[in-house]
């Protein structure tokens, strides 16, 4: 079976900040970062810091029959919720991306696809 798919939805500034602690994320859980894209239905570029750049829809097809997750990369909240809900009605997974030293307060919620 192929090891796992995870992506970076979105592959402009916000993506590209989020790429590296995605890629360290995946390190310290033993996974293969070469299994990692980024997913981009308007890229101008195959390829950025040695992550493909994929549509969507390719995505998909690259995530029939293994486990696939998705980081959302977009500061806009509106356009963040209809990727949340695209991936949702396609079976794909959400999932967090955070930094190693992140530290989340006390009695604070931060919600899938945040």
């Amino acid at each position: 079976m192929t090891a796992a798919l995870f992506g970076v939805y979105g592959a402009s500034g916000c993506g590209r900040g989020i790429m590296p602690l995605a890629r360290q994320q995946l390190v310290r859980q033993g996974r293969a970062a070469d299994r990692l894209v980024f997913i981009d239905d308007n890229a101008n570029a195959a390829e950025i810091n040695g992550h493909s750049i994929v549509p969507f829809e390719k995505f998909l097809d690259m995530s029939q029959g293994v486990s696939s997750s998705v980081g959302l990369a977009t500061a806009n909240s509106q356009v963040r919720a209809k990727l949340y809900d695209r991936c949702l009605e396609n079976g794909i997974g959400i999932w967090d991306i955070r930094a190693e030293d992140v530290v989340v307060m006390d009695n604070v919620e931060i919600g899938p696809g945040a």
